[in-house]
């Protein structure tokens, strides 16, 4: 089998080897070449919130594992010393995928934009990669392909959030020999906190990040800040449907917690609170999330703020997103989907099956309301409780749910009707050739 067919665990490098996998035709060794980031580390699942004493422990090994060899250098790929290795940091910050990219979350600052991920760590490399390119195969890289900030030693915004578990002069080649052994993390100066592993692998112009799953909770004695661990949401759920939402939680007793959402395509909507402040009983947290605001589809990235009795925060982001759809049915649970969430009201229409705009514009409002009230309420509402209007100048009615037939089934529904007009069609003809 082709290595480039082998799976990977960081989504973001699949398409990539993918695409390289479909050039091997012949794979006579273990090493692999290919115009795309190099092969990037998979790290051994290990538990979501990781607690690691300072005062009993030195140190922390990071263990990893690669799909294959990666050391020789392909089209497009700048040769230098250190080209095709790995270099792990420690970052006291979230960090969540966003399509082929990253976003950097600050633990500290609820709501905040996201800081992009860049691919670059020093100018130094940027300038040694521009030196290098125009080779034998005419790589084309110059500094000025880099923006000017899209370096991360050079990031105010995150300074002192991050630290080199690494030298940059000591990047580990990408073979699966020094997969074998143990990434060692000295924790002599890193202070008290969380943490989120990365690993970046240097591949200029290639560059790209594979991330750690779960977080490293550093203390220096009993008592530290809170953490909590959202587990993969990743999911279509429709307006009628909830999404069951799990973490897993370190922290102090009498600790509460708030969720938020927003949906990435809708970012001038704002943070939109659908969990009000809930107290925290355990280490882990079942909860069943539905949209307070249906009319808000698109991807749904999930935020929940922890207080702690001493008044300690942490914020925290979900690693993916889920996918909100319109559309009316019967909720059914699942492994994944719930039903234990509070209805939106179904939308009035006036007798005679005619719609009125002005039924039309309370329902709507009614709607939100119901939504908000099973949320909990809005940023800025005083209850959350449903609006009580009536609609003015027509006699409405409640008209029972339909059927599960959103609209994207109904145009999938219409496609299969048109394919079978068709092939109807071609046996006709068929029949008439052979008459």
């Amino acid at each position: 089998m082709c290595p480039g067919e082998r799976m990977l665990t960081s989504s973001g490098y699949r398409l990539a080897l993918l695409a390289a996998a479909l050039l091997c035709v012949t794979c006579p060794s273990i090493v692999y070449a290919h115009a795309a980031p190099a092969v990037p580390p998979e790290f051994v699942p290990g538990d979501c919130i990781t607690v690691v004493d300072k005062s009993t422990q030195s140190s922390f090994d990071l263990s990893y594992t690669i799909a294959f060899d990666d050391v020789v250098f392909g089209p497009g790929d700048i040769q230098l010393p250190d080209s095709k290795t790995h270099q792990f940091l420690a970052f006291a910050t979230g960090v969540s995928p966003r399509g082929f990219e990253y976003d950097v979350n600050r633990f500290d600052t609820p709501g905040a934009d996201p800081i992009p991920l860049p691919k670059w760590i020093t100018v130094d490399d940027v300038k040694r990669a521009a030196s290098a390119a125009g080779g034998v195969d005419g790589t084309t890289f110059t500094t000025a392909d880099v923006p000017q900030g899209a370096v991360l030693d050079g990031m105010p915004e995150l300074e002192g959030r991050w630290y080199r578990i690494t030298p940059d002069d000591a990047r580990l080649p990408i073979t699966m020999e020094q997969a074998k052994s143990a990434v060692r993390w000295d924790l002599s100066d890193v202070p008290p906190g969380l943490y989120t592993i990365a690993a970046y692998v240097f591949s200029p112009p290639f560059n790209g990040w594979a991330i750690r799953p779960g977080l490293i909770k550093i203390v220096d004695g009993p008592d530290a800040a809170p953490a909590v661990v959202i587990d993969q949401v990743r999911e279509f759920v429709f307006a009628y449907q909830g999404r069951q939402v799990k973490a897993c939680i370190d922290a102090l007793d009498a600790s509460r917690i708030r969720g938020y959402m927003r949906v990435e395509e809708r970012p001038e909507a704002g943070w939109i609170e659908w969990l009000k402040d809930t107290p925290v009983d355990g280490d882990s947290l079942s909860l069943c999330f539905h949209n307070p605001r249906p009319e808000l589809t698109g991807s749904v990235r999930l935020r929940f703020d922890i207080v702690d009795p001493k008044g300690r925060m942490t914020s925290v982001y979900s690693s993916d997103t889920i996918t909100a759809l319109d559309g009316d049915g019967e909720c059914v649970p699942s492994d994944t989907l719930c039903c234990d969430f509070q209805p939106a009201m179904a939308k009035p229409v006036c007798d005679g099956g005619t719609r009125d705009a002005g039924c039309d514009a309370v329902a709507s409002t009614a709607g939100d309301a119901a939504a908000q009230s099973a949320s909990g309420g809005l940023d800025g509402g005083a209850d959350g409780a449903a609006d009580s209007r009536k609609p003015q100048g027509c006699s409405c009615r409640v008209l029972p749910a339909r059927g599960p037939v959103p609209g994207v089934m109904a145009v999938l529904a219409s496609g299969f009707a048109l394919l079978r007009v068709r092939r109807r069609s071609v046996r006709r003809k068929a029949s008439v050739r052979s008459v």
